[in-house]
């Protein structure tokens, strides 16, 4: 099973920044939205290490949000609803998966991340960069100018309906990666 995952932040440095919101959808082996998707808020532990630039960016109203420990152990209760087999793991999806992963692996500890996250990620970014080079390998033009999430789902015809909200973005990475599958040929 895929999670279709992104995180809002508090800036671009983990370990510093935080997650000020993640979102989680789940999806079948063949892109379809099964299940539930998991998405909260997070109160930041060190609001003063906002950088203001993430917050024009997210603009997340944080006052009512709940705590880092109370969104890991709803995250976990979430998990548990899923009813996957002992062992399972999500495999992650996301756009600029490295990104993601620095700031979950921050956030739920490294080992609640390895209990989640399987590791062999997708990554509609990554997949448009490796899709470049075999173009620029066969002397062709690179059919991704640019790799933003925004870019290539107007490339693709996804529609994203609340851009740097992480519920939103998680769908549209979701739907954007099934695309980009289905235009192979």
């Amino acid at each position: 099973m895929f999670g279709s995952v992104d995180v809002e932040t508090t800036g671009t440095i983990p370990g510093y920044h935080e997650i000020v919101q993640i979102a989680i959808v789940p999806y079948s082996n063949t892109f379809e939205r099964v299940g539930t998707p998991f998405c909260s808020l997070v109160q930041p532990e060190f609001p003063d290490r906002a950088d203001p630039a993430a917050q024009q960016i997210h603009c997340l109203a944080l006052t009512d949000a709940p705590d880092r420990a109370t969104v890991i152990d709803r995250l976990c209760d979430w998990m548990a609803s899923l009813d996957l087999p002992i062992g399972t793991k999500l495999i992650p999806l996301a756009h600029n998966w490295p990104f993601e992963f620095s700031f979950l692996r921050e956030f739920l500890g490294f080992d609640l991340f390895n209990e989640i996250w399987h590791y062999h990620p997708r990554d509609a970014m990554t997949f448009a960069v490796a899709l470049n080079d075999a173009y620029t390998i066969k002397g062709k033009e690179k059919p991704f100018p640019r790799v933003s999430l925004k870019d290539l789902c107007a490339q693709f015809g996804v529609v994203n309906t609340n851009p740097h909200d992480a519920l939103a973005d998680s769908i549209a990475e979701a739907d954007l990666f099934k695309a980009m599958l289905c235009a192979l040929k």
